[in-house]
Order: C-alpha cells, then structure tokens, then sequence
C-alpha cells in the first residue's frame, strides 16, 4: 500500500507545533536525543541527522502517523531513566 506524504507539511502550524516539542525534548537533558547516522552524503555530508529532523521527516513521509501520540510516545521511548 503506497502512502503519499503530507502536502505543505513543513509549512503548517501541526509541524511547527512538532518541531518547538522537539526541539524542547532536544533542549531536555531527560531525553536522548542524540543525532544519528544517515547514509545520504548529500543531504548530510557528515552523515548526521539531527533528532528533530529524522522524526519530522518520518512524519512527512507517513501520512497516517498521528502526530500527537507520535510525540507522546517518542517521549516515552527516549526518556533517559535513572535508577534511584
């Protein structure tokens, strides 16, 4: 089944509210959000991605994703626990 990506995305108020939430998780010490390796040296010549955009990009390109639990369970996911 071929999903189409979200039409002006980048340009809505959904995605700016998506990117301010990671970027806040980025600005967090609680949460790992530490960039990872991409292999198009094109786009990332030192074969980087930031956090936020790897997730804004998966959103971009899954339609479907609701983006408010998206988040919520990014959060989750990346929180940093510490035994006590």
């Amino acid at each position: 089944m071929a999903h189409s990506k979200r039409p002006d995305f980048f340009a809505s108020e959904e995605a700016k509210y998506i990117r301010k939430q990671l970027k806040q998780m980025e600005d967090d010490d609680q949460y790992d959000t530490r960039s990872t390796y991409h292999a198009n040296a094109t786009l990332y010549p030192k074969h980087r991605i930031s956090f936020s955009e790897k997730h804004m990009q998966y959103l971009l390109n899954h339609p479907q994703v609701d983006c408010i639990y998206y988040i919520s369970n990014l959060r989750l996911q990346s929180r940093i626990r510490t035994n006590l």
